[in-house]
């Protein structure tokens, strides 16, 4: 009897092992880790900085800030007229429509580009270009420049195009803002230029 006992004992302890050998694993979840989205930051060019299109080159290279500056469409156009300069500045003054009074400065631009496609281009120039926009501080936006560019003359004038495999050729802009843009220097200060339909943006500060 104790003989059967050990038999049917060791039959038991052998299926036990065999169930235990067959026995599955819970499968693993694989855990997956949504990606972040990466969100590209925003490019901000320097004064004297160049950007492309397809069709235009254009570099900033001046930025300032000035009382009156000078509308005659010669060479000295969109050019600050000081104010110890009596006599041009009675001039300016009596029939320029850029003074800024006291709650208010003209911001000045100077810039250059060229055609770099292979047709005639209008160029960027108008009494209301809308390529060029100011942004400032927590989402204050001022727009649009008065611009002229330089012609064949020398003289400062918009609505004349400019042809392919040309000379580079320069441009100046003004505009009137409250004199805070200028004065609040903590505050962030950007020139947005919009060329072909892209937007290139200079860090003034």
């Amino acid at each position: 009897m104790k003989k059967f006992l050990a038999i049917i004992f060791a039959m038991i302890t052998v299926l036990g092992f065999s169930a235990c050998g067959t026995e599955q694993e819970p499968p693993v979840e694989e855990v997956i880790v949504p990606e972040e989205e990466i969100v590209p930051e925003e490019v901000c060019y320097s004064l004297g900085d160049t950007v492309k299109t397809e069709s235009i080159e254009f570099t900033l290279d001046e930025f300032d800030f000035y009382k009156c500056l000078s509308n005659v469409g010669d060479e000295n156009c969109y050019n600050p007229v000081a104010e110890d300069d009596e006599s041009a500045w009675l001039y300016y003054r009596s029939s320029n429509p850029y003074n800024a009074d006291d709650d208010h400065i003209i911001v000045r631009i100077s810039f250059t580009y060229k055609n770099i496609g292979k047709t005639a281009i209008d160029n960027i120039s108008g009494i209301e270009s809308g390529h060029f926009f100011i942004e400032y501080g927590d989402g204050y936006s001022f727009g649009s420049f008065s611009t002229a560019t330089k012609n064949s003359d020398g003289d400062y004038a918009y609505g004349f195009e400019i042809e392919p495999l040309s000379d580079a050729v320069n441009g100046r802009g003004a505009l009137k803002v409250p004199i805070a843009v200028m004065e609040n220097t903590e505050e962030q200060l950007i020139l947005a230029v919009q060329l072909e339909g892209q937007e290139f943006k200079y860090k003034i500060r």
